[in-house]
């Protein structure tokens, strides 16, 4: 009786610990989707700030142009221009290389999908080992309720015999 209740108590167990791998899979799956949607979002939203960043440098430019050609009293207003375009650079150069990278990222995680996201198939992995440990807990609960029942049938004989 006890063989059974223990190898009982294994599978039930390992039952449990496979439900818990499934959730922890179906939870992966949803941040996986998730993570690759606000990448995409991020890949446009960065190529826009490009594209404003680009607009800001135009106009940081025409300001400076402006007041070469119609000249100026203070000198602050035509170094302060000077600045706005050499912010103007950096901000692009910034944006530029912020769009190279969200894009590499972005290219990656679509190239392998949601399926292929580290945390998936981390979860995946578990989901296999719980599955495995529920088929070895019952393959193990069997063989131990099998060699209680050979040892009883032998105690049985051997008490016969013994009359």
């Amino acid at each position: 009786m006890r063989v059974r209740a223990d190898g009982a108590r294994r599978i039930d167990d390992a039952v449990r610990r496979a439900a818990e791998a499934e959730s922890a899979y179906k939870d992966a799956v949803k941040e996986a989707t998730l993570a690759l949607r606000d990448l995409n979002a991020e890949v446009k939203s960065s190529s826009l700030s490009v594209e404003e960043a680009e607009i800001g440098l135009e106009r940081a430019k025409e300001r400076l142009a402006e007041l070469k050609r119609v000249g100026t009293d203070n000198p602050l207003d035509l170094r302060e221009a000077e600045v706005g375009v050499k912010r103007a650079n950096l901000s692009l150069e910034e944006a530029r290389t912020r769009y190279r990278d969200v894009s590499r990222e972005a290219a990656e995680a679509n190239a392998v999908g949601v399926q292929g996201a580290k945390n998936v198939v981390a979860a995946q992995r578990g989901v296999e080992d719980a599955n495995r440990a529920v088929a070895d807990a019952q393959r193990d609960s069997a063989e131990a309720n099998a060699d209680a029942a050979r040892q009883v049938t032998d105690a049985v004989e051997k008490l016969r015999d013994s009359y």
